[in-house]
């Protein structure tokens, strides 16, 4: 399939074809995309290339680093990010890779390019829009994340995404230090309503401790276990016994996700995977994209903040400050297991009231915007003028 759409785009006129790469836009929002910008499609998924995967990057790094100390977590998280950022393209086995890449990319002849995941973790794609970066019309990246637009220090996928697109779609925020962010809108599906009542359960999302300190403002998982030590030991009973954990499969391992399952959860393992719709009130963790799809889908939540809103940027301090103020967004974990305590059983009452409905469609247009069809709002940003 990838063969013959890179080859019919070489029997089409020039500037007919657009290739579209995202793992979290729909097919038929594909094809309105497509069609909407009335360019061919070429369809693009992230191969499995045997020198493009993380365990190629840490089997080299680990060899020349097998010495540097480990004897804390900051000294840990630096020999990670070594081990992860400094490419392997340029570095170890190029021509392998640039021959890969020319066999790959054969017969592709596009001028535009739309990308829903960014490009960091596909090496051959990597190389191919360096090799073709100024023949291309447009490079189009769509935001596909929380932490976007939100910090003084930006996101390393922020700094080099926005430098790199012609147009960045984001969810919603625009900034005037970053010119090539157009706002636009989540590409994820809207959550179903909720099929449950209001003594239904407490869904808790646990963060990824492997994104720690990135994501989070902890820098060891004993402070995480604390913070949720001190949140479920404030909760009545009658909803204590009804928390569960969501937990990634990849977290499953971990010592302290383990020992918070254990201590505080009266989940079985069939519903650590549980879809919101069958929770009454979902506790998540501010910076997770599942926050802001619960949000964007107005199912009702209890978001938890590690950090003070001095430390976001002036698009978010005022909003976040609000959103405290409102009882949504908490600093506290014992203010946000008194808030649960007092609403569990008329949660709608709280969450459907006009002022936090206020407060919560002001953060949806700047950070969890959604559109019946995002295709053909991407689309519309291919004609935008910065």
């Amino acid at each position: 399939w990838h063969r013959f759409c890179f080859f019919t785009s070489c029997l089409l006129p020039k500037g007919q074809s657009i290739l579209i790469e995202s793992p979290y836009l729909a097919f038929p929002e594909k094809i309105r995309f497509a069609f909407q910008s009335r360019k061919f499609p070429v369809f693009y998924k992230r191969g499995s290339f045997e020198l493009n995967s993380l365990e190629i990057w840490k089997d080299i790094r680990d060899k020349k680093l097998q010495t540097w100390p480990e004897e804390n977590n900051l000294m840990r998280y630096l020999r990670q990010q070594v081990l992860k950022q400094i490419p392997t393209s340029f570095i170890e086995d190029y021509k392998k890779h640039k021959a890969a890449m020319e066999k790959k990319f054969k017969w592709l002849k596009v001028n535009y390019v739309y990308l829903g995941s960014g490009t960091i973790d596909d090496l051959l794609l990597n190389l191919f829009l360096a090799q073709n970066y100024y023949s291309f019309k447009d490079i189009i990246i769509s935001q596909h994340g929380a932490n976007y637009g939100e910090r003084l220090a930006c996101p390393k996928g922020q700094f080099y995404e926005t430098s790199l697109a012609s147009k960045w779609l984001s969810w919603g925020w625009s900034d005037y230090q970053y010119p090539s962010v157009i706002p636009s809108v989540m590409p994820h599906r809207t959550i179903n309503k909720r099929s449950v009542g209001e003594h239904g359960p407490i869904l808790v999302a646990l963060p990824s401790l492997d994104l720690a300190p990135v994501r989070l403002t902890f820098d060891e998982p004993a402070v995480f276990y604390e913070y949720l030590e001190d949140f479920f030991h404030n909760l009545d009973h009658t909803c204590s016994k009804n928390i569960f954990f969501r937990v990634k499969p990849s977290d499953m391992s971990n010592f302290w996700i383990n020992k918070a399952i254990f201590n505080f959860s009266v989940s079985k393992p069939k519903s650590r995977r549980m879809p919101l719709s069958q929770a009454s009130v979902f506790v998540c963790f501010y910076g997770s994209t599942l926050a802001l799809e619960a949000i964007s889908s107005n199912i009702p939540s209890i978001v938890l903040v590690f950090e003070r809103a001095d430390k976001f940027n002036h698009l978010n301090s005022k909003l976040l400050r609000e959103l405290i103020d409102a009882g949504i967004f908490f600093e506290c974990p014992f203010a946000a297991a008194e808030q649960i305590n007092r609403f569990y059983g008329n949660i709608d009452e709280w969450w459907f009231s006009e002022k936090v409905q206020k407060y919560l469609s002001i953060f949806r247009a700047q950070f969890a915007n959604t559109a019946l069809h995002p295709g053909y709002a991407y689309a519309d940003c291919l004609d935008t003028k910065l």
